[in-house]
């Protein structure tokens, strides 16, 4: 790689992470080809960039950044995984990965959300997280039932005072019943 294209390279790579709504670093190393074909697949699937990256080049592409915590990470075998907009499914999938596959060879090395540096007890929370679909589902049901719980409300109001009157009504039946 000649030094225009490793310019480049740094260019898209900084620009790339700086758009992501989160980024994870691991190390997928000692996994064979099938294991990182697999893991690829699951991540692609889902609209995740991996993308194993040349250590120096990551160090360059976060300087000067909010992500710069990250450089001290970026040593060995060193894969970067993020998603434009939804900030837990890379980590979701890398988590369901390891669990799934017992793969202790896919080593998380540090992750990076909102100005925040993560170790791997912070991915594995973030991997936690509600999909962006299930975020808005529950914020759709939060601001349905807030009317749904008015209409209630103001059903009860008269249904009570309803039931008052036929109570006494049911009561006054009774006693006229008792004093024939």
């Amino acid at each position: 790689m000649n030094k225009t294209e490793k310019i480049e390279m740094i260019g898209m790579l900084r620009e790339s992470l700086q758009s992501a709504s989160s980024v994870v670093v691991a190390s997928s190393e000692g996994m064979n080809a099938n294991e990182v074909a697999e893991l690829r697949m699951a991540l692609t699937k889902e609209g995740v960039t991996y993308k194993i990256i040349k250590n120096t080049l990551a160090r360059i592409a976060v300087k000067g950044t909010d992500m710069e915590e990250l450089a001290e990470h970026f040593r060995g075998s060193t894969a970067i995984i993020f998603h434009p907009n939804d900030p837990a499914v890379g980590a979701r999938i890398i988590i369901d990965f390891q669990k799934n596959n017992k793969q202790e060879k896919l080593v998380i090395k540090a992750g990076f959300l909102s100005g925040s540096l993560l170790d791997e007890a912070g991915v594995q929370t973030l991997s936690t997280m509600p999909t962006i679909d299930e975020a808005r589902s529950m914020i759709l049901r939060v601001i349905n039932a807030a009317p749904t719980s008015l209409v209630r409300v103001l059903n009860a109001v008269p249904q009570s005072i309803l039931f008052l009157f036929n109570a006494r009504k049911d009561s006054l039946d009774e006693s006229e019943h008792k004093s024939a």
